[in-house]
């Protein structure tokens, strides 16, 4: 899973896997106004890329909680989260 933040302001904070902080699961900002964050949605969990991808057996859906920090280590109260979700895309045969 590719993850773009985009942002108004020029960012220099860090993009993570919410309580996950490992190289594979977080990006700073370099000052520009996007910011770019890939999850493997396939880690198993105890994997060094695993990053608390949630998995819904009943649709196949994966979901990650994400933090977007306004600074590079300090948590703050402008701080967002949020979580992104996806799915395996539909397919109806009519017949």
């Amino acid at each position: 899973m590719t993850i773009r933040v985009n942002t108004t302001q020029p960012f220099g904070g860090a993009v993570h896997a919410k309580d996950f902080r490992s190289p594979s699961c977080l990006t700073y900002g370099n000052g520009s106004h996007m910011t770019t964050l890939g999850i493997n949605l396939l880690a198993p969990q105890g994997s060094p890329e695993y990053c608390g991808v949630l998995i819904n057996n009943k649709n196949d859906e994966r979901s990650v909680p994400i933090s977007v920090r306004i600074h590079r280590t300090l948590e703050l109260a402008d701080d967002k989260s949020y979580v992104i979700t996806c799915g395996k895309a539909g397919f109806k045969n009519t017949r």
